[in-house]
């Protein structure tokens, strides 16, 4: 489990990298038994404080079951040969107008800071995000949406090539999946309560062999 801030130009949010077993310690389960990659043996936390110093929480661990869960749909539904890594990242966007510029999931020279988050991001083939907030957030209040610009020329950073954008509230609840390569997108600034997500980069093992465990601090 690794808690960091992402204080960039091109982020302003709080993320906690997590597997279920973090979430709820009563959880104890192989990685190899739901297809996960890179069984690290690294010490774990056995009590979890979340982003914001919350108890643990089986929710969570739920949540991110669910969205290692969509993988296996994947794979079984349009033919893929998806992996998962152990954990998944929990953030928290600030209500003070946090934010993430528009950028791609796979994009390692657009906005990864590091050569090795260089080398995660080109791993990533499918994102998935679950909202984990009041199913009754109001977007003209707190803001915070996941704007899409769908259709967006690949050599377009910034949405400009796109006529018109899609833009989904982060409402409790809600699954959002996406090509990681394909769809530019941004968070837009969340205003007066802290907006809280999770998500699970499903990595592509297909041509490159062997898919680290990234997520295994």
């Amino acid at each position: 489990m690794t808690r960091a801030w992402q204080l960039t130009d091109v982020r302003h949010d709080r993320v906690l990298w997590l597997s279920e077993e973090d979430a709820d310690p009563c959880i104890s389960r192989s990685p190899s038994e739901s297809g996960e990659v890179g069984g690290s043996k690294a010490k774990r936390s056995r009590t979890l404080n979340s982003i914001n110093h919350q108890p643990q929480s089986p929710a969570i661990a739920r949540a991110i079951s669910m969205l290692k869960g969509c993988a296996h749909d994947l794979n079984k539904q349009l033919g893929l040969e998806l992996k998962v890594p152990r954990q998944a990242m929990a953030t928290c966007y600030p209500g003070v107008g946090a934010h993430y510029k528009a950028h791609r999931d796979n994009a390692p020279q657009q906005t990864k800071t590091t050569s090795e988050e260089a080398g995660v991001a080109q791993w990533r083939q499918v994102t998935a995000v679950v909202y984990i907030n009041g199913m009754d957030w109001d977007v003209l209040q707190h803001g915070g949406c996941l704007r899409c610009y769908v259709g967006a020329k690949s050599d377009d950073h910034d949405g400009r090539s796109c006529p018109e954008y899609v833009d989904v509230a982060p409402r409790g609840g809600r699954l959002v999946v996406f090509w990681s390569a394909e769809l530019l997108h941004e968070v837009l600034p969340t205003k007066g309560q802290d907006r809280y997500a999770i998500t699970l980069w499903m990595m592509n093992t297909i041509s490159t062999g062997t898919c680290p465990d990234t997520n295994a601090k």
